[in-house]
């Protein structure tokens, strides 16, 4: 399975869409069986998560995921980034694929 596409853009002043595309190794779109997001500031700390069951909207059709995150107001300005992990497994192993994904933060 492979994570494509992970684009961020920004939906209102406060808050971003990361939105990905999965596909099986096939080629064929599939939604993954766990998903995880993690959202870093600047400094490296973990400001914010998602994970399969808590994205929003979540599923918009067959291989395609998104998840709204609103910056806190005490975040720092700078180069964030996303990182966006899947686990599924195949051939009786457990496999994890991770893609990350970097978005500027303004001052409004």
């Amino acid at each position: 399975m492979s994570i494509e596409n992970v684009k961020v853009t920004w939906l209102t002043d406060d808050t971003v869409r990361a939105c990905a595309t999965f596909y099986d190794y096939a080629g064929d779109l599939d939604d993954p069986p766990t998903q995880h997001i993690i959202y870093y500031d600047p400094e490296g700390l973990a400001r914010g998560t998602a994970s399969h069951g808590t994205m929003n909207p979540g599923s918009i059709r067959l291989g395609h995921w998104c998840n709204d995150f609103v910056i806190p107001l005490a975040g720092p300005t700078g180069d964030w980034k996303l990182s966006w992990r899947i686990t599924y497994v195949a051939g009786g192993g457990t496999f994890p694929v991770r893609e990350i994904a970097h978005f500027k933060v303004a001052d409004p």
